[in-house]
């Protein structure tokens, strides 16, 4: 847990040193860029007769629908030309189960490598292709891992002598080609030969956007994880670091019986149960959503079971997290006699080894759903179409075991095992972000701005108190201050001083960051939370 504060800090992006891009299509109910420039429009002839339609986004955005009866064009001026480099960004979801090509984007023209493009095929475990116009020139990835119903980013790049294929922040594949690219003409669900026949039967698009360069696997990284704040609807934080409290001191554990300590997959402590024990809270009961909430947590299992139901953690009697019958088991009740469908997750490997959970429970619409995320990776669902609220037995929240329905905790319930970094949210975190808290997102530490001049640090030692902080916050430090600023997590600026000394009463509760420079140009960058 000593690093767990970079989850919150280095995985969040400061805006510093941002690519901008030549086009911007944001998809938010129109089809102009965002400096309203120019425009996509319908694709001309059979090919597109229907209207736009506009559907959930990206990260809660508003994103386009292409299907067969609408896809669309845009003569672009400024799009890379010849040889010249270039990056091609787009978020994608819905790849319907077919055969059909399904182009994402095309321009330039139809001679041999004068075009530049992206398509995908799903056929059964699916393909996603680059290419540049005539017979092998191309390269494909299959199968392309990808979901259904689940927002990725695509990217391809292009460095005047290779093209990169990126799906959110990982390299796909590689290849040399020597491209020379011609025209201005850019098609989305369409090759740039069909004028009169459709090819796409259906995907959505949010937040296209085109550069003049290539971009790294760092910018790629930071537009992965763009306007992730981590501490958006954060109700409680457990690093278990030989103690039992919340982050912000309003949700802290009891111990019911025997419990311990032990190191965790970061080099840091984790909380051990032995079927003898377990922690719990009450004051949760008032502080979690009973409609859209996310649990994420590390667990680590020596053993199969010894009790029938050996739970990870439970939320009031209702939702659960267990090991029975040699499977992990997840769901939750909607009223007093009936549940959502129960989870197994099959075919997984996870005794000994320190596994990666995230559990989603959401009330959208006229359903309602819970959905399980294994080591980054969404794994399964289950849902009814009845709205409903989570349904609470009790009001305890525990974890190690599990109560009945009065409150009164079970041995049944109780777990061998150890669990580090608990992260509750009262709101359903995306794919992205799960992935954030689970690995730190080294691609992100990359190129945060925390690796940019600004934040270079220069072996300042300094110390800290408290923190976390309520009113005055102290900073001893062997020289004197230069300058101490404190930054948001969106990277923005709000306090700047020379003191050892900040009053933080005024700031809202949450984490920030410090950075300090001394008279002998030394910097150190550090987090501060405010309680």
């Amino acid at each position: 847990m000593k690093r767990i504060l970079q989850i919150l800090v280095l995985g969040t992006t400061f805006l510093v040193n941002a690519q901008s891009p030549i086009y911007h299509f944001n998809f938010d109910n129109t089809l102009s860029d965002v400096s309203n420039s120019v425009s996509f429009v319908r694709n001309p002839g059979v090919a597109s007769t229907a209207n736009p339609t506009y559907l959930s986004g990206y990260n809660g955005s508003i994103g386009v629908n292409i299907s067969g009866t609408f896809n669309i064009q845009a003569n672009l001026p400024n799009l890379p030309q010849g040889n010249n480099p270039r990056t091609i960004m787009m978020r994608v979801r819905s790849f319907p189960l077919n055969g059909v090509e399904n182009p994402l984007f095309q321009y330039g023209s139809t001679a041999p490598l004068e075009s530049f493009g992206l398509k995908h095929d799903k056929v059964s475990t699916g393909n996603i292709t680059s290419f540049c116009g005539g017979n092998g020139n191309e390269m494909t990835i299959t199968s392309d891992g990808m979901d259904t119903n689940q927002f990725y980013l695509l990217t391809v790049t292009y460095d005047g002598s290779n093209i990169k294929m990126y799906r959110n922040s990982k390299q796909l594949f590689s290849y040399a080609i020597n491209l020379n690219t011609n025209g201005t003409l850019f098609k989305i669900g369409q090759f740039l030969q069909d004028t009169t026949t459709y090819n796409s039967v259906g995907f959505r698009i949010d937040d296209l956007k085109i550069f003049n360069d290539c971009l790294t696997i760092g910018q790629i990284s930071k537009e992965y994880v763009y306007n992730s704040d981590l501490n958006n609807g954060l109700v409680a934080f457990y690093d278990f670091e030989n103690n039992l409290n919340s982050h912000n001191g309003l949700h802290d554990l009891q111990p019911n019986g025997t419990i311990g300590y032990t190191t965790s997959t970061d080099g840091g402590k984790a909380v051990s149960f032995n079927e003898t024990g377990l922690v719990y809270n009450t004051s949760l009961n008032t502080a979690l959503s009973q409609q859209n909430y996310t649990i994420c947590f590390w667990e680590y299992r020596p053993r199969n079971a010894t009790t029938l139901y050996s739970t990870s953690y439970e939320i009031f009697g209702s939702q659960y997290f267990r090991e029975r019958q040699g499977s992990l088991r997840i769901s939750a009740a909607y009223n007093a006699t009936n549940g959502l469908p129960e989870i197994e997750l099959r075919n997984t490997t996870f005794l000994g080894l320190w596994k990666h959970y995230a559990i989603t429970f959401s009330k959208l619409g006229s359903s309602t759903n819970i959905a399980v995320y294994e080591d980054g990776i969404f794994k399964t669902s289950t849902n009814i179409n009845q709205a409903a609220n989570l349904y609470k037995f009790n009001d305890k929240f525990t974890i190690g075991s599990g109560t009945d329905s009065n409150g009164n905790f079970m041995n049944v319930k109780n777990a061998n095992l150890s669990i580090d970094k608990f992260f509750i949210y009262n709101r359903v975190l995306k794919e992205y972000e799960i992935n954030l808290i689970k690995d730190q997102h080294q691609n992100a530490l990359n190129y945060t701005s925390l690796s940019s001049p600004e934040f270079n640090q220069k072996d300042l030692k300094i110390t800290l108190y408290p923190n976390p902080v309520n009113q005055i916050l102290n900073i001893d430090i062997e020289n004197e201050i230069k300058s101490a600023q404190i930054y948001n997590l969106q990277g923005k600026k709000i306090y700047k001083s020379s003191n050892k000394q900040i009053d933080m009463t005024d700031f809202k509760e949450g984490i920030y960051i410090l950075r300090v420079e001394d008279i002998n140009e030394k910097v150190v960058v550090k987090p501060i939370i405010k309680k």
